[in-house]
């Protein structure tokens, strides 16, 4: 009796290529972590960007013979995080970043305790971002006259810091939402 080997006609699959572990952390982040990690990112930038600007322009007088004032322009951009608020938005991104990190790392930490968390950070930052903004738009206008004139705008800074602080709240909240605490 003779024996003889048969071999298998169906080749084996192709080995997985393994995920960088950028790519095996972005894999796993899903809509909530996005929102955490990209609202974190862009608030970390939008606290560097104007908050408003202020233009002053004075018209000269005199001369003929006696003391003649030249014209004066001023302008001056003041910085989101030239104001507490702009400080504490901007540790509150650093906290959303860290948590993008912490909640979908491999080797998670309890999600449950980090979720609310989560909910916490994005809840403070929309909060003092918006106040941020409207205490800005309070005090924006023009004021025009005798030639000069003071112009005071809201910055592009502002405008940003909101839409980050939201994507961070809608980011932390989802987080909850999959843990099931809300």
């Amino acid at each position: 009796m003779a024996t003889e080997q048969v071999t298998s006609s169906v080749p084996a699959p192709p080995p997985q290529p393994r995920l960088q572990p950028l790519q095996g952390w972005l894999a796993r982040l899903g809509l909530s972590g996005k929102l955490l990690a990209i609202g974190g990112l862009v608030g970390v930038i939008a606290v560097f960007l104007p908050l408003v600007s202020i233009q002053m322009q004075t018209p000269g007088f005199g001369g003929r013979g006696g003391v003649s004032v030249p014209p004066v322009s001023m302008n001056q951009t003041i910085l989101v995080i030239r104001d507490f608020r702009g400080m504490i938005c901007l540790v509150g991104y650093l906290a959303a970043l860290a948590l993008a990190y912490v909640l979908y790392a491999p080797a998670r930490l309890n999600p449950k305790t980090f979720g609310w968390a989560g909910v916490g950070v994005g809840a403070v930052v929309a909060l003092l971002a918006l106040w941020l903004l409207l205490g800005t738009f309070s005090g924006s206008g023009s004021l025009g006259g005798f030639g000069g004139g003071l112009s005071i705008s809201v910055g592009f800074g502002a405008i940003l810091n909101l839409l980050a602080a939201a994507a961070v709240a809608a980011g932390g909240a989802l987080k909850a939402r999959e843990e099931k605490l809300i």
